[in-house]
């Protein structure tokens, strides 16, 4: 591979805090993105350690928002319909309407709609 310098060197219009060095990244190992001469074998694993990271801290986001969901709603079934805000059929709106209707009497106090 050919290192040129860095992403904002050349006028990409990068926001600035994606080329600053992330936390959970040593000085030392941030530096070898910006400077030649550094093995690709380093350059990688500074990118796979920020990879990483960032995978970490989503799998934490996602726990606390599931957590947070259980603390709002309780330990209810949750049922999610998924669909756009258009029917596209006639008949699709009373079908719905329908469903709603009966699944929340059916479900009352077992489960909640979101």
């Amino acid at each position: 591979p050919i290192r040129t310098g860095r992403p904002g060197d050349f006028g990409f219009d990068l926001h600035v805090d994606a080329l600053q060095r992330p936390d959970c990244i040593e000085a030392s190992k941030w530096d070898n993105l910006t400077r030649t001469g550094v093995p690709v074998a380093d350059m990688v694993d500074v990118a796979l350690s920020v990879v990483e990271s960032l995978a970490d801290q989503t799998k934490r986001s996602v726990a606390l928002a599931a957590d947070n969901v259980i603390t709002r709603v309780g330990p209810y079934v949750r049922i999610c319909v998924i669909g756009g805000a258009d029917f596209q059929k006639s008949d699709t709106k009373a079908l719905t309407a329908s469903l709603a209707s009966n699944l929340s009497t059916a479900l009352m106090g077992k489960a909640i709609f979101i």
